[in-house]
């Protein structure tokens, strides 16, 4: 018994040390953004009295608008990228087609590929389409580029949903739309939120395409790109900056406060091995 309770101890305070390293950088920008700039002279690291939540109200407005066309070109492309890719994994995982499987496996290997290994290409082609400088520039790729990994993870997910429902269905004059709409979706809600909540971050922290396709433009600008402006902006007012990066980390916050719990549960599903 005491040994069991001594590995737990331990276990506890390697858990509690790693907390700690994760939330140190976390509290230090909080801190930060708190401060003068004078503040940040005297002391970067421990906090300073008079907090500064002015910060904050300065940095808000600057923030408002990328982060609506972060939300805008986040929401767009999730329910693009999902709604496209279930129909392509429904049909990998439940039609009979000829060359499936070669065809499944082509699309697989593309996640062999780095990303930035196709930026060039992919600029020509938004180039040559006439869609720099609109969201339609970030939409359509976020939309392609992220149909295999999507595609990789739900037809794992829908070869495990029961062939009897989808028998029973069949039975009673369903086709295979309505087995995918009113049968399988429903089934899937915890793993589309999984895949939901990281399709999210993934286009919410994106820097580089947003800022070539984007970036000359401000009214089109994401929160990223305003940020590394704001950065050269006000170089020297870490207290300024850092109260940026701390109001464009509150939506995700918010975002997965309500949605932790389906994403745990997709997780454990067995679809997503992390």
């Amino acid at each position: 018994m005491a040994k069991i309770w001594k590995s737990d101890a331990l276990l506890f305070l390697f858990l509690l040390l790693i907390l700690t390293l994760v939330f140190i950088p976390i509290a230090e920008m909080i801190i930060i953004s708190l401060k003068t700039r004078a503040q940040f002279n005297y002391d970067p690291v421990l906090p300073t009295l008079p907090l500064h939540f002015s910060n904050w109200v300065v940095i808000l407005p600057m923030l408002l608008r990328p982060v609506l066309n972060s939300t805008f070109l986040a929401g767009t492309s999730i329910v693009g990228t999902l709604l496209i890719a279930s129909l392509s994994a429904y049909a990998f995982a439940n039609l009979e087609l000829p060359g499936k499987e070669v065809l499944y496996f082509l699309v697989i290997s593309m996640l062999m590929v780095p990303g930035l290994l196709s930026l060039v290409p992919r600029f020509v082609i938004v180039a040559r389409l006439g869609l720099v400088g609109t969201y339609w520039s970030c939409i359509l790729p976020y939309i392609a580029g992220r149909q295999v990994f999507a595609i990789f993870v739900l037809r794992s997910f829908f070869a495990g949903v029961s062939k009897q429902i989808a028998e029973a269905a069949r039975v009673d004059g369903a086709d295979d739309f309505r087995i995918y709409w009113s049968i399988v979706l429903p089934l899937s809600k915890p793993i589309l939120a999984t895949l939901a909540v990281m399709q999210l971050l993934g286009i919410w922290n994106d820097f580089i395409w947003p800022l070539v396709t984007m970036g000359a433009n401000d009214k089109l600008r994401t929160l990223t790109v305003q940020l590394y402006y704001l950065n050269t902006q006000y170089s020297q007012n870490w207290g300024l900056i850092m109260s940026g990066y701390v109001v464009a980390s509150i939506p995700l916050l918010v975002v997965f406060a309500f949605a932790s719990r389906t994403f745990i549960r997709g997780l454990s599903s067995g679809a997503v091995k992390m």
